[in-house]
C-alpha cells in the first residue's frame, strides 16, 4: 500500500524585540558629525529612530517566505512588507490602512557608503532560550558625495562599532527577511549582512552618526510555528486612507542671503579659497553662534561671519514644530571676482 506524504506546512518565526537608545556624553559639534552636511544623518535617524520617543520601544516581527510583518509598540501601527509589492501599513486603533511604494531590499545607508568588518569571539550565550554566538564588528561610513570632504581638504569618515549575537538555528528566517526587508533584521541596516551567520537576537551599536548614541536591541521572546492564516492580509472591516503627512525632520530653508565682502587685505594677498563654518538657525529663522570649521585668514573669515549673521531662514521643523538646527555653510572667495 502506498504511503501518502504529508504536505509541508508553511512556517513562520515570530519574535519580540526591545530597543533602548542611550545618549553618549560627547559634544556633537566637536565630532566629525559637526563637520559635514548631515542630511544623510538626518534621514538615517528618521529611518532608525522612527517612533522611539522615550528612548525605548518594542516591536513584534513575524517572518515567513516572501513577507515580513512588524508591529510597533508604542505607536500601534503594523507594517506588512511583501516581496516585490507595495507595503501595507495598518492602524488597528482606527481600523484603517494605507499603502507605501515598494522599495527594493537594500542594506545601504541613505547618502552613505559603508564597509563592514567583523570577527567571531568564540563566546556564546543563551538569549530568549536560543543559543547565540558573539560577533564584534566595525563599520567605516563615508559620505557618498565627497564634495564636502574636498572643501574640508581632509577625508570625512564616521564610525560605528559594537557587537551582535546571532542564532544560527534561525538563520534561514534571517535569509528570508533579508530578501524582502533587510531593515527589519536590525535597527542599523548594514548589520543585515549578518543574515548569513544567523538571526540577530541581541546587538549593541555605538555610533556618532545618530547622535552620538548607544543603541541596544534584545530579543525577549522567539517562537517558530505554522504560518497563521491571513497574517499578511488587511482585515475586511478596515478602510483605505491616504498616507499621513510626513512627521519627520524638515531641514531649514534659506530665504535670503547677503553676499560676503572681499576685503582689501585678501586682495593684496590675492587669496582664493573656501571658508567653511557651522551656524545655528534659531526657531525665528535668524542665524546664531557661527563657528569656523576651516578658515582662510586675511579678513575673509570675519567677512563670512558678518555675512551669514544677516541671512534668514525658514526654520527647521520636527513633527511640524519649529526647532533650532545646525547648518553648514561654505563661502567661496576668489581674487578674480574682486579684481573685475
Amino acid at each position: 500500500m502506498a504511503v501518502m506524504a504529508r504536505p509541508v506546512l508553511a512556517q513562520q518565526l515570530t519574535y519580540k524585540t526591545h530597543i533602548e537608545i542611550r545618549a553618549l556624553q560627547t559634544d556633537p559639534i566637536d565630532s566629525l558629525l559637526g563637520k559635514v552636511l548631515d542630511e544623510a544623518g538626518r534621514e538615517l535617524r528618521q529611518v532608525v529612530l522612527a517612533g522611539i520617543e522615550s528612548g525605548a520601544a518594542d516591536s513584534v516581527t513575524t517572518i515567513s517566505d516572501g513577507a515580513v510583518r512588524v508591529e510597533r509598540i508604542p505607536g500601534g501601527t503594523v507594517e506588512i512588507i511583501r516581496y516585490d509589492r507595495d507595503t501595507l501599513v495598518l492602524n488597528p486603533a482606527k481600523k484603517t490602512y494605507w499603502t507605501l511604494p515598494h522599495r527594493p531590499p537594500t542594506t545601504s545607508l541613505p547618502g552613505l557608503n559603508a564597509r563592514l568588518s567583523w570577527r567571531r569571539t568564540g563566546e556564546s550565550d543563551t538569549i530568549a532560550g536560543v543559543l547565540a554566538e558573539q560577533i564584534l564588528f566595525d563599520v567605516a561610513i563615508f559620505p557618498a558625495d565627497q564634495r564636502f570632504a574636498n572643501m574640508l581638504g581632509e577625508p570625512v569618515m564616521f564610525g560605528a562599532q559594537g557587537e551582535v549575537w546571532v542564532a544560527a538555528q534561525y538563520g534561514r528566517y534571517a535569509g528570508m527577511a533579508a530578501a524582502v526587508a533587510p531593515q527589519v533584521l536590525n535597527v542599523f541596516p548594514i548589520l543585515a549582512e549578518f543574515a548569513e551567520q544567523g538571526a540577530i537576537v541581541r546587538s549593541v551599536i555605538i555610533t556618532e552618526l545618530l547622535g552620538p548614541v548607544e543603541i541596544e536591541t534584545l530579543v525577549t521572546h522567539i517562537s517558530e510555528g505554522p504560518l497563521a492564516p491571513d497574517i499578511y492580509a488587511v482585515p475586511s472591516d478596515y478602510r483605505k486612507v491616504p498616507p499621513p503627512p510626513a512627521q519627520g525632520f524638515e531641514e531649514a530653508q534659506l530665504i535670503s542671503r547677503v553676499p560676503a565682502h572681499y576685503p582689501s587685505e585678501a586682495a593684496r594677498a590675492k587669496m582664493d579659497g573656501v571658508v567653511l563654518l557651522v551656524v545655528t538657525v534659531a526657531i525665528d529663522g535668524s542665524v546664531r553662534d557661527p563657528r569656523i570649521l576651516k578658515g582662510l585668514g586675511y579678513g575673509l573669515d570675519e567677512e563670512a561671519v558678518k555675512s551669514v549673521l544677516q541671512w534668514r531662514y525658514k526654520p527647521a521643523r520636527n513633527k511640524g514644530q519649529p526647532v533650532d538646527s545646525q547648518v553648514t555653510i561654505s563661502f567661496g572667495f576668489t581674487y578674480r571676482e574682486r579684481s573685475r
